[in-house]
Formats: C-alpha cells, sequence, structure tokens
C-alpha cells in the first residue's frame, strides 16, 4: 500500500488548494490521515470526494495533448509496420464504469489513474483481455481446433511472441465534470457481521446489522473515450493458412467488426454482474 507522507507535510499542502493538486498524488500520498490511522466511512467519502473534485479540474488542454500523442504514437507504430490497417473507435459509456477498484489504496478501494496526468484511463491490457475473453466465451468449440488456437495467438500475442493487435491506452475525450462523469459511488455491507466476522465473531446475516458504506469513485454515463490500435499486416502465407470452416476467421478478417462486438457484449471493469461497465463503440471520424 502506498505510504502517506509525514503530518508535517500534510499539515502544510492541506492549506493549498487540494482541487488543483495532481490527482495521483492525492490519491496515493496527500491524504490527510488521523492520527488513530483509520479511516472512518464518512472521512473516507470527504476524501474521494477531494480525489473527484481534482480530477475534474484538469484542464482542457492536457486531454488535447493526450489525443495527439496518442494518434502520433498511433503513425509511428504505422511507420514501423507499413501495409496494416489503423483503426479509430470511440467508447461511450452506457453504465457506470469502475476500473482498478481492486487495487491498492490507503481508502480500502482504488481507481486506475494515469501516473503521469492523473486522470482515470482504460488500460489496453484491459482491453485486449476483453476482446479475447469474448472469444474464449462465445466460440469455445472453435478453441478446442488447434488452428483456432494458433489463430488467436497470432492475432493478441502469446508468451512467445507479439501478435497483430497493437493496441493503445484509451483516454477520456474530454473533461470529467464531478458527480457528471465523475461521482463518489457508494456499495452498502447489510451483513458486516456475516462477510467481514472470522471465527467466533462470524455472525448469521441479520436484518439487526447496521449497514456498513463502502464508497469508490465510478465514471457515469456518457463518459467518452478514443481508442486507437493498429493491425499488423496479414503476409499471403498466413491468410491462406486461414481455416475458413471457423467461426473465427470472419473476425480475423474483419476487426472492426470483431471490436465493436467484443466491447460491447463484455462488459469490463469492475461490478459487471451488477450493471456496471457496460459501453457503446462507434468508428471515430477522422
Amino acid at each position: 500500500m502506498p505510504i502517506p507522507v509525514s503530518a508535517a507535510l500534510t499539515a502544510v499542502i492541506q492549506q493549498c488548494n487540494l482541487s488543483r493538486i495532481h490527482p495521483g498524488l492525492l490519491f496515493n500520498r496527500y491524504l490527510s490521515w488521523p492520527k488513530e490511522w483509520d479511516f472512518g466511512g464518512e472521512e473516507k467519502a470527504r476524501c474521494w470526494e477531494q480525489i473527484a473534485k481534482a480530477i475534474s479540474q484538469v484542464s482542457s488542454e492536457v486531454y488535447d495533448f493526450i489525443d495527439q500523442r496518442q494518434q502520433k504514437l498511433r503513425d509511428l507504430i504505422a511507420a514501423i509496420y507499413p501495409g496494416g490497417t489503423t483503426l479509430n473507435l470511440t467508447l461511450n459509456t452506457r453504465a457506470p464504469l469502475v476500473v482498478g477498484l481492486g487495487g491498492n489504496s490507503p481508502l480500502e478501494n482504488a481507481i486506475t489513474l494515469h501516473p503521469l496526468w492523473g486522470i482515470p484511463y482504460l488500460p489496453a491490457s484491459g482491453l485486449k483481455g476483453v476482446m479475447r475473453h469474448y472469444l474464449e466465451e462465445n466460440y469455445s468449440d472453435d478453441f478446442c481446433n488447434n488452428q483456432a488456437k494458433e489463430l488467436i495467438d497470432n492475432f493478441f500475442g502469446s508468451p512467445i511472441g507479439t501478435g497483430r493487435l497493437i493496441l493503445l491506452d484509451a483516454f477520456p475525450a474530454h473533461p470529467l465534470c464531478f458527480d457528471q462523469h465523475i461521482r463518489v459511488d457508494i456499495l452498502n455491507n447489510h451483513y458486516p457481521g456475516y462477510y467481514l466476522g472470522e471465527g467466533a465473531d462470524l455472525e448469521a446475516p441479520g436484518d439487526y446489522q447496521d449497514p456498513r458504506p463502502v464508497y469508490f469513485l465510478s465514471l457515469g454515463l456518457k463518459v467518452q473515450f478514443k481508442l486507437y490500435f493498429y493491425l499488423k499486416p496479414l503476409s499471403l502465407s498466413n491468410a491462406k493458412s486461414l481455416p475458413g470452416e471457423l467461426i473465427l476467421a470472419e473476425f480475423y478478417c474483419n476487426p472492426d467488426k470483431f471490436c465493436k462486438y467484443a466491447l460491447e457484449e463484455m462488459a469490463m471493469g469492475a461490478k459487471t454482474n451488477v450493471g456496471y461497465g457496460w459501453v457503446e463503440v462507434q468508428l471515430m471520424e477522422t
């Protein structure tokens, strides 16, 4: 878990405008710890609100710079692997989205913030994992075929080599407004004695137990992310060896269709079983 700064430095920081401090530093280092080193529920909610407001203060110039950087990085990759396919997509949240909830955090729950810019983002590794999981869930019969496994490894990569798909991190396309795009969310544990108790302290679930609120940050509806990725060219020898009888081959040859299906039909992030993490995917106009 990140170690907070000393009490003396914290006192100096608290005199500053916390909404103008780097959100990642505020989250990991600059929180005002109580003397007993234990946050209460309402204190955690106040800290989460500080972090959300700091995220909302990140200027639009930062988002524009990030987008320009991602486009240049995509073009650089295309120059290294000429002849491939460039795809630009937008992801729009249709439900609340939580990324990185289980990470290390002084507030029990966490959120994935970029280490340089301090804004929420969707790591490329997670997006690629969603796409691969979509194939494994929906085309399990094909996975029994060795050709299909080779096809997937060639597309996504494997421990012994890289794949055709080069995916960049997805960043918000616009500033995140507090309480609209970024907000303090809550989960109420109605049976803390049952879920948190151990041994002799374990209690049967009952309505007599007091709910214990758990706070975290979530992204709201209609948050737009820009996703850039590149497909290395498919060599003629690989194209001839595609197993045409496999449904997977269709997605291998039509990556835009595959990415849209995969990201829309598989929720991403945390708490997907209760409706979080659904997005709508569109081809970005260039």
